[in-house]
């Protein structure tokens, strides 16, 4: 039996993707054979597992509930390995850390905080896939309802919570109220980014291997418009494609398709958030933001460009 040692949780939009294929060049540890396998968004008190999130999202359908299919994910690994997968909805559904101490033994959790309102234009982005033309004022209209909402936790839903799944520090305070702040190691998008091997080393320090040099040249699953309505209506119907082929195909080939195609998925660069949008989502995330800092999980990247 397989279970992993380490979480990376979140947060999405936050080059867990890239971190998940960096891992899994290290020879001593054994990366989840398809990512985001989403085990612990599950309650397991219940048979069959039910989940924690909206049961219509095409989430449900390519992620693994069975407990016997989840080992099998890391079945392909040696004996001695460390162990680990990347689900970025661990991060924000609540009752995740209560599943994840069911079942795992004392594990160590990894979190990439990045600018939230950038976080949140990449996650819109990625599940809207808007033409270039679109793409502004579609987010705008998103993040008007979802402010006017208030910001209440509420099972995951999509695109309609692309500002709340910001809110790194209440999301933070549930695993380390939970496992103890020693337990988590809370990372930079930026410095992810700007510098992957540093932050691979201090994730080898946090799960205990020896650092080892990967190839962090390729950034996976980027964020981006296309560049016609056409390309948008293709890119979503491949999207939509594709967790139904995750569920039916093999671990080994959806491994393979997962890799090729966040890493060959290069969408055009959007056009930048309007600075009046900018400064009503940067009031918005302030509190959270604030609490952040003041308790030390981490100062999350450029800060300065915040507003």
């Amino acid at each position: 039996m397989t279970l992993p040692d380490f979480l990376v949780l979140g947060a999405a939009r936050s080059a867990t993707t890239s971190l998940h294929y960096y891992l899994d060049q290290h020879p001593r540890i054994v990366m989840s054979s398809i990512k985001e396998p989403n085990h612990f968004a599950f309650d397991h008190s219940v048979s069959p597992p039910a989940p924690l999130i909206d049961p219509a999202s095409p989430i449900v359908t390519k992620s693994i509930r069975d407990r016997r299919a989840y080992e099998d994910l890391f079945a392909h690994g040696p004996s001695d390995a460390v162990a680990g997968e990347a689900s970025p909805l661990y991060l924000y559904v609540r009752e995740t850390p209560e599943q994840v101490e069911r079942v795992l033994d004392a594990p160590r959790f990894v979190a990439v905080l990045r600018n939230p309102i950038d976080r949140a234009y990449s996650h819109w982005l990625h599940i809207r896939r808007e033409a270039a033309d679109a793409a502004i004022e579609g987010f705008r209209r998103s993040c008007e309802a979802e402010m006017a909402g208030g910001r209440e936790y509420t099972p995951y839903a999509g695109a309609t919570h692309v500002l709340r799944m910001g809110l790194y520090d209440e999301q933070l305070q549930r695993y380390v109220d939970r496992f103890g702040a020693d337990r988590m190691l809370a990372l930079s998008y930026d410095d992810v980014v700007g510098d992957p091997q540093s932050q691979i080393d201090r994730i080898c320090d946090h799960v205990g291997v020896d650092r080892h040099r990967v190839d962090t040249e390729t950034q996976f699953n980027r964020s981006g418009v296309t560049r016609s309505r056409t390309g948008a209506a293709m890119t979503a119907a491949m999207r939509s494609a594709q967790p139904k082929l995750k569920a039916v195909l093999p671990p080994s080939v959806t491994r393979r398709l997962g890799r090729l195609r966040a890493k060959f998925d290069r969408p055009d660069e959007a056009p930048p958030v309007p600075a009046d949008l900018r400064e009503q989502l940067a009031a918005w995330f302030a509190p959270s933001v604030e609490r952040l800092e003041r308790d030390g999980f981490v100062r999350v990247g450029t800060w300065e460009d915040f507003a």
